[in-house]
């Protein structure tokens, strides 16, 4: 499973090196994921530059995951069978049927004692503990029209 969004930009390069590789492509609407990396991206440049600029920052961020996002709809469509898709909203109302599909993608059975672990997991890192992160479309540059025409390919294809 690839983590982070700046895989998105080297899957053909993982598929290349490693051609029996099987992608768990995780998915949640560009609305809400591109303004929150912006609000994170720019907390990191707050650490570090004299005057950083919001709207620098979610212009360079959104354009960067919209570059990868392309590069991975284009090698997902020449290796299809290499990817398994797992909706965000899923994980959070019914996270083992995902699991459930994950493990059998990748040839695994799912047993009574990882069912256990994932439920600890979850008991101890409930979603509601976490503080709130808060930001706006507005304060990054962002307008939800501009966002939806930016991922349009995406949207269109998984939401």
């Amino acid at each position: 499973m690839l983590k982070t969004p700046h895989h998105l930009h080297h899957i053909a390069t993982l598929l290349r090196v490693f051609p029996d590789a099987k992608i768990i492509q995780t998915h949640r609407d560009p609305l809400q994921t591109i303004p929150s990396a912006a609000s994170m991206n720019y907390n990191l440049w707050v650490m570090c530059a004299d005057k950083p600029d919001p709207k620098v920052v979610g212009e360079q961020w959104a354009a960067k995951y919209a570059k990868g996002m392309l590069h991975t709809l284009h090698t997902r469509d020449a290796k299809p069978d290499a990817f398994i898709d797992v909706w965000y909203k899923d994980t959070v109302t019914d996270p083992f049927k995902p699991a459930q599909a994950v493990y059998d993608f990748i040839g695994m059975e799912f047993t009574d004692e990882a069912h256990a672990a994932m439920e600890k997991w979850r008991e101890d890192n409930k979603r509601e503990d976490r503080p709130s992160h808060e930001y706006t479309l507005e304060q990054f540059g962002f307008s939800e029209e501009g966002l939806k025409t930016q991922f349009a390919a995406y949207r269109e294809r998984y939401l």
